[in-house]
């Protein structure tokens, strides 16, 4: 038996006394964990047994596999209930300290005899448990009423529960930063407002950062720069919601738990760093929490070098976050927006020191003190801009060197593959930018870093003339972006506009390797689609198709395979820059399903291969399978030419009245004249289409009748006229 004096017996006794004083926040722990997960998983399983089609079984799924995805996807790693433990986080770290803000009350525990750090420790303790017990037993009762339910799986039992041990350690981080947030302040107001601070700071440098880059660096990449936003490095609550979108990007629920195999790096990563912020956290709070002194309760802050840490770090964030809103809203026009942006800069830095001063003394009056701050933190504050603005370390100047690279990737950021669809990696879409880092590993580093160097210079050009947001301002140019891997493991992307007069050497190294071709065009992966046929939902089919001027064929998904190889032998033997820069697609090669299912997919699948004149292997094979009838129209193939000229003044067009030919002369003037438009080409040199007089001109072309497949009254394509061309005089 234990001593009732002894020091077991009394931290029970302690534990015990102190959930009975919190008891509003016990039950509030548990109605929000019994909501979230009981009711939660009931409502869920509600849910796919209403919608589930006893005589097709919802497409070859079983009842117990629906169950498993949508509690797996609820109470799973994939799901949100580390945000229920953040909010309670922050609720249990500001009570828990409560006490220290009246004089009352610290000098009732003050009188105790009772070690500070014992009380520490017995409060933090106390509240893990308020979070803990509620929490377990409620994920662990949403698995038995699945289980209950047919779906007893244990991969689904083990996710749940490394959820739980996910969000476990997301609390106690996020806890102990609560915890130390307010010991830092003596009123439960100011405490509110120092949790936000302290949780927010990061994340408001790094959106700071963000801005500024987007804003005035040219080569900026904001895909990539995104992870200064969510990245895994991030402070509570987003480091652990960047790995929960990794999980789920990993598709869904599998009996065998290869999402969570596939997850489990990035989450393990994630609940690393966590640990780690939750050490640093406790022990800040425990030196915060030991040297406290009682006259510290009713202050706003109680250490007036954290009040000039808050103010300097405000009112510079402030005044660059404010700064940025005046240069988007001027349009980023450098004579206009910069005096308005040091104007509203000055403004709010002396509005906020005024604010917080305030604040931190808890009167009005005191509102002028420190004022000397104000200059140093606005000159702090104008360096940072112009550090970004004339680019002072050269990041849009930047290159690796070429010994620091293990491998690159282009992407032309004007060019999807597909209409209607485009890239997929395993069961989910993605665009072609994706596919590139994903596929494309280019070893020729040297012609790379000249794609680069031009491409960067061409950017900043642009930049300065049309502005950083206008990217497509600038004709004779292709816009596109650069990724370096490099060997450190680190991955560095710039945007750059490849002009049109670069060394077609050197593109033609590149674009026509087959580490490039890898990373733009789609030729292995439908092949499992073909193989799990069967799967497909009934009634549904994989079509291969093509669409060209003179019409559309379709013929069976199977028949993918074969036309793959060919195309794959014209890219090997066609395919570079020159090639795709001076010619023009003839049609497209289109693959995709019938219906809105395909075993994994939800919505309409689709992906396309442009074919070029020179592709003969690829038309041979589809004109052998009945899905070739020809490219682009013939002269002689034309029954009229309907052409509307564009006049721009400014940002705004006016149409003249469409023109209509129909004499044979006329309409082979234009057919010479003219490119066909119909498909998009990668790498097209739009500028030989540019005219004199801001004008611009729509041509369609309207084929006879019977020149065309299953063509459908006012069936017409598009063509451009070329530079210096001229249109026959109107027609009387």
């Amino acid at each position: 038996m234990m001593s009732a004096d002894s020091s077991l017996t009394k931290f029970i006794r302690e534990q015990k006394s102190m959930l009975w004083r919190r008891l509003p926040f016990v039950a509030l722990s548990v109605l929000m964990y019994f909501l979230y997960y009981i009711f939660g998983t009931v409502v869920l399983i509600q849910h796919e047994r209403a919608i589930v089609d006893p005589n097709t079984a919802l497409l070859a799924q079983s009842l117990s596999q629906r169950i498993a995805e949508a509690v797996s996807a609820h109470a799973g790693v994939r799901g949100i209930g580390s945000g229920i433990g953040f909010t309670g986080a922050m609720i249990l770290g500001i009570q828990s300290f409560s006490y220290l803000y009246k004089a009352q009350t610290v000098d009732f525990y003050e009188s105790r005899p009772e070690k500070r750090s014992v009380r520490f420790f017995n409060i933090i303790f106390n509240s893990f448990l308020i979070y803990a017990i509620p929490s377990l037993i409620c994920a662990v009762l949403s698995f038995f009423i699945a289980a209950a339910s047919g779906a007893a799986y244990m991969t689904l039992f083990g996710d749940i529960m490394l959820a739980w041990v996910l969000n476990s350690v997301m609390f106690l981080a996020s806890y102990g930063m609560s915890a130390f947030a307010s010991l830092l302040t003596g009123t439960v107001v100011t405490a509110l407002f120092m949790n936000f601070f302290v949780f927010g700071l990061e994340m408001l440098v790094r959106m700071t950062v963000f801005g500024y880059r987007a804003a005035y660096y040219a080569t900026f990449d904001s895909d990539n720069e995104i992870k200064l936003i969510a990245g895994l490095k991030s402070l509570p609550p987003y480091n652990l919601i960047k790995s929960y979108v990794e999980a789920k990007m990993f598709g869904g629920f599998d009996a065998a738990g290869e999402y969570i195999v596939k997850a489990l790096p990035e989450l393990m990563k994630g609940c690393g760093i966590n640990l780690v912020i939750a050490v640093i956290s406790f022990v800040l709070a425990f030196i915060a929490y030991k040297y406290r002194r009682a006259e510290d309760a009713g202050k706003a802050v109680v250490n007036p070098y954290i009040s000039v840490f808050i103010k300097y770090c405000a009112g510079i964030l402030f005044a660059l976050d404010t700064g940025l809103l005046i240069y988007w809203i001027f349009g980023r026009q450098g004579s206009i927006s910069l005096p308005a942006v040091i104007l509203t800069m000055i403004t709010t830095v002396i509005v906020t020191c005024l604010i917080l001063e305030a604040i931190f003394a808890l009167n009005v009056r005191s509102a002028l003190k420190r004022v000397y701050d104000m200059p140093v933190i606005l000159v702090i504050s104008l360096i940072i801009l112009f550090i970004f603005k004339m680019d002072v370390f050269g990041y849009d100047k930047w290159l690796p060197s070429a010994s620091g690279v293990e491998s690159a990737w282009l992407c032309n950021n004007s060019y999807d593959i597909g209409i209607d669809g485009g890239y997929y990696d395993e069961t989910n879409y993605i665009g072609a930018r994706e596919f590139a880092e994903k596929n494309m590993f280019i070893t020729d580093i040297e012609d790379m870093l000249v794609i680069a160097e031009k491409g960067q210079a061409a950017k900043v050009e642009n930049a300065v003339e049309y502005g950083i947001e206008n990217e497509y301002a600038a004709n004779g140019y292709w816009n596109a972006t650069v990724g370096w891997r490099m060997k450190s493991g680190k991955t560095v992307t710039r945007n750059v506009a490849i002009p049109e007069d670069i060394d077609a050497a050197v593109m033609d190294r590149i674009v026509g390797s087959e580490e490039f071709i890898k990373g733009v065009y789609l030729l292995d992966d439908p092949d499992y689609i073909i193989d799990r046929v069967d799967e497909i939902a009934p009634g549904s089919e994989l079509v291969l198709s093509t669409t060209s001027e003179h019409g559309n064929l379709t013929g069976d998904g199977r028949l993918l395979n074969g036309f793959l190889a060919a195309y794959t032998k014209d890219l090997s033997a066609n395919y570079d820059f020159t090639m795709a820069s001076y010619n023009v697609p003839v049609g497209l090669v289109s693959f995709y399903t019938d219906n809105t299912f395909v075993s994994g997919y939800t919505g309409y699948f689709q992906t396309s291969w442009p074919i070029y004149d020179s592709y003969k292997e690829s038309i041979a094979y589809l004109e052998e399978n009945g899905l070739w009838n020809g490219g682009s129209l013939e002269k002689s193939e034309v029954e009229k030419i309907v052409v509307t000229t564009y006049n721009y003044t400014g940002e705004m067009s006016v149409s003249d009245d469409p023109v209509t030919y129909t004499d044979r002369k006329d309409i082979e003037k234009i057919m010479d004249s003219s490119l066909p438009t119909t498909y998009y080409s990668a790498w097209g040199r739009y500028y030989q289409f540019e005219h004199d007089g801001n004008k611009d001109y729509s041509i369609e072309v309207y084929p006879a009748p019977d020149t065309v497949e299953d063509m459908e009254p006012g069936t017409y394509y598009y063509r451009q006229l070329l530079k210096d061309k001229e249109l026959p005089e109107k027609p009387l």
